[in-house]
């Protein structure tokens, strides 16, 4: 019997696979997936905009020069900690010589063409933190969709970087409490937060920090209900220091 819907793959893959460590979880699901899911959030390309390869050859140049042990990997969210989050940034993180890796309007085949075409290639950081997959909900593509690109990007890494431990966030919330776009990211959230192993894939779920009692997003914190502004940043940084620091210094 031949099966084409990508839910029902993901479903048998999660259950067939429940008993396994989560690396063999992340291998048979990559591998499941390949066999007969080919959808746009793993078709590898990159932007064909001027911006967007100059940041990635800036980047392939930093890092041909320098190390660091802390990298972050996305889209504008992780982006804009370069002007919105550069105070928080530098506080929090300067000490560890980060590189920023967020690419405005990346969506999960546009941080796999980045990994794939050298961004990690001459460094060995210590942890990496991905937050990754929301422009993909703009573009249309389901939580399972999301998810399988998420989890192709771990083990892009994982594969690049096995002795780097990753930090692997929830989708950042958006809109509205009951919106679409909030619901697709909050499942392909727990769908990719299986494969967690707390040794060197730890999943975390910081989202409450930017929502009020009511599940809404304060326009204090995000204005545009999407990027947080300089408040966020700084909330976002405190709630992630101390597990950057030990897996730092594990």
């Amino acid at each position: 019997m031949r099966i084409n819907n990508i839910t029902t793959i993901l479903i048998i893959t999660l259950f067939l696979s429940s008993c396994k460590s989560p690396q063999e979880k992340l291998i048979e699901y990559s591998l499941v997936q390949n066999h007969e899911a080919v959808t746009p959030v793993i078709q590898k390309a990159p932007w064909a905009q001027s911006w967007w390869m100059k940041r990635h050859n800036e980047i392939l140049e930093r890092n041909s020069k320098e190390e660091t042990e802390l990298v972050f990997i996305g889209n504008s969210i992780i982006h804009h900690w370069e002007d919105t989050g550069k105070e928080s940034w530098n506080r929090y993180f300067g000490k560890y010589n980060p590189v920023n890796m967020g690419f405005g309007g990346d969506q999960t085949q546009h941080v796999l063409w980045r990994i794939e075409n050298g961004e990690l290639e001459y460094i060995k950081p210590k942890t990496a933190v991905i937050m990754i997959g929301t422009n993909n909900v703009s573009a249309g593509h389901s939580a399972e969709m999301i998810a399988d690109g998420v989890i192709r990007i771990v083990s892009k890494v994982r594969e690049e970087l096995p002795e780097t431990k990753i930090l692997l966030l929830d989708i950042f919330p958006r809109d509205s409490l009951n919106s679409e776009s909030r619901i697709t990211n909050q499942k392909a959230s727990r769908l990719f937060a299986e494969i967690s192993d707390d040794k060197y894939v730890f999943s975390e779920n910081i989202n409450d920090i930017f929502l009020d009692n009511n599940g809404e997003i304060p326009l204090e914190l995000m204005p545009d209900k999407l990027h947080p502004n300089a408040e966020g940043y700084k909330l976002w940084a405190e709630a992630i220091e101390d597990n950057i620091l030990n897996m730092l210094t594990d």
